[in-house]
């Protein structure tokens, strides 16, 4: 064990990452992490342990110290399975089997992936029911509408079905009438703010007067 030495906190990376399309019995959901590297030169690398909350499974992966060229490590757990809680520790491994002690634990879901919306466009002023399709949607889970990093303001949104169902999310939305207009991505964020975006965009307009 490093006399001594401890890894500083772990976190949840929330910024988006391409998601491929794979066959649905496959698991594909992600976790990115990242974390304080430690620069110390026996330090090879670093050990990832992590598995589902409330069982005994657990898995390990192995991420290599890297020349110093930031602060912070990162990387990414794939191939987990949809709609579950897991649990995350890091430590730091070196040279003549030393480690580190394991890191404060952190949980959460893997990323939410939005896969389908119902309606292309809404109106500014007016109620209009949204459900989005997709994957590990927590309870917690929120609707933002994003154009080019600037989220919009102005709209409500509220879950028609409380429950938790995390692959489908109902929302019934209304956007005031002096919100900004134009094309929008849908963001779902989970409580864990991570989040996944739609692929399409939704037009948000007035609505026409001959309505």
């Amino acid at each position: 064990m490093f006399s001594g030495l401890r890894l500083g906190p772990v976190r949840f990376l929330i910024g988006l990452l391409p998601v491929f399309a794979l066959a649905c019995s496959t698991p594909t959901g992600t976790i990115s992490l990242a974390w304080d590297r430690v620069d110390q030169p026996h330090v090879t690398g670093y050990e990832i342990v992590y598995g589902p909350v409330g069982s005994p499974e657990t898995d390990k992966k192995f991420v290599e110290q890297t020349e110093r060229t930031t602060r912070t490590v990162e990387a990414t757990i794939e191939g987990l399975k949809s709609c579950t809680e897991y649990h995350v520790e890091v430590k730091s491994v070196g040279t003549s089997d030393r480690e580190s002690p394991l890191s404060i634990k952190i949980t959460g879901w893997a990323r939410p992936e939005v896969d389908a919306v119902s309606v292309t466009e809404l109106h500014t002023g007016v109620q209009q029911r949204l459900t989005i399709t997709g994957d590990n949607f927590d309870a917690g889970a929120r609707l933002e509408f994003v154009d080019a990093g600037t989220t919009l303001e102005g709209f409500s949104a509220v879950r028609v079905e409380p429950e938790c169902d995390c692959k489908q999310l109902v929302f019934d939305v209304t956007v005031a009438p002096d919100a900004p207009t134009g094309a929008f991505y849908i963001d779902i964020v989970n409580r864990d703010r991570a989040f996944g975006r739609s692929e399409q965009m939704v037009a948000v307009n007035q609505p026409s007067p001959y309505d």
